[in-house]
């Protein structure tokens, strides 16, 4: 792999108008992560700090401490959405469709580490309706049984009777291969506006995956591998789906098949100078985070520039 510098902010912007005049189709959109450590991995922090196991315990006790401000009618999946913003671990992991706010965000703190910043780019018909969001979240936040495992036959069976089968087949090629996918929230805050914030919804890793033949499983360091060969019908494959309860890192897959083997990084000591710049085009606490207390830490963090 390859490291590009980033040493102004107008580097990255760059970068990102190439991928989109370079777009292979008018139907491709660009979105945009900024970790402010680039030893960290495209995995969501619920996983990252060992939490997945309390997800539902995590958002329900969320919501019954504020519980006016959620509505099931906004759907399961637009309430963690919601949830995420005001900073509850999930399993979404943000990213941005505007390259600058996600520059920022990989500057803005952890001062001594270098950053790397990532491009994603697929198609507007990759993007899930509300409807497929809705059913891969609701199987993970409430169909965990007993033991912490999930029956995907006995969901996949009951809201095959509530649902399109065109939605269905598409929540169930997330869920049975354990892949993310891209999500834009409803616009239920001004924050998520000013962001242009959107996510990636991740999905448990599951055995057999896709692409699996049958061989030797190294993963779960067996002889061989005990399942059967997979059924190319989700109807047949989830009755021989294992959720695994883990999640799949795919950053450098990521980075080798679509930002062709570069590396976007910003080194520790320009990140205050990219800070600088994106100030001079309104990006900034005050205006990303856009509620009143935050106008005053902008105000402050101005002046204490000027006097350094």
């Amino acid at each position: 792999m390859i490291e590009i510098p980033i040493t102004s902010a107008f580097d990255f912007l760059r970068i990102a108008h190439d991928f989109k005049i370079n777009r292979n189709h008018s139907s491709e959109i660009e979105f945009y992560r900024g970790h402010s450590d680039k030893d960290w991995r495209l995995l969501p922090s619920i996983y990252r700090k060992y939490l997945l196991s309390f997800e539902e315990a995590l958002i329900n006790e969320f919501m019954r401490r504020r519980p006016d401000e959620f509505s099931e009618s906004d759907g399961i999946f637009n309430i963690v959405a919601k949830i995420q913003h005001y900073g509850l671990l999930t399993r979404l992991l943000d990213v941005t469709e505007n390259p600058a706010v996600a520059l920022y965000f990989s500057c803005y703190d952890n001062f001594d580490k270098d950053v790397e910043l990532f491009v994603f780019q697929i198609s507007l018909d990759e993007i899930p309706n509300n409807t497929v969001l809705n059913i891969i979240t609701e199987f993970y936040i409430r169909h965990r049984n007993a033991g912490g495992n999930y029956n995907v036959k006995t969901y996949y069976e009951d809201i095959a009777r509530k649902h399109k089968e065109k939605d269905l087949e598409t929540a169930f090629y997330y869920i049975a291969n354990g892949y993310y996918c891209f999500s834009r929230p409803k616009i239920i805050s001004e924050r998520i506006l000013r962001q242009s914030g959107s996510f990636m919804l991740f999905a448990d890793d599951v055995c057999p995956k896709e692409n699996c033949k049958n061989e030797k499983c190294i993963r779960r360091h067996s002889e061989e591998c005990k399942k059967d060969s997979i059924a190319k019908d989700i109807s047949e494959r989830v009755k021989t789906l294992s959720i695994r309860g883990t999640m799949y890192d795919y950053t450098d897959l990521h980075i080798k098949y679509v930002q062709n083997g570069y590396r976007y990084i910003v080194k520790s000591e320009n990140k205050k100078e990219l800070l600088a710049q994106l100030q001079t085009i309104g990006i900034n606490k005050a205006f990303l985070f856009p509620e009143l207390n935050n106008e005053g830490v902008d105000v402050m963090e101005e002046y204490y520039s000027r006097i350094t």
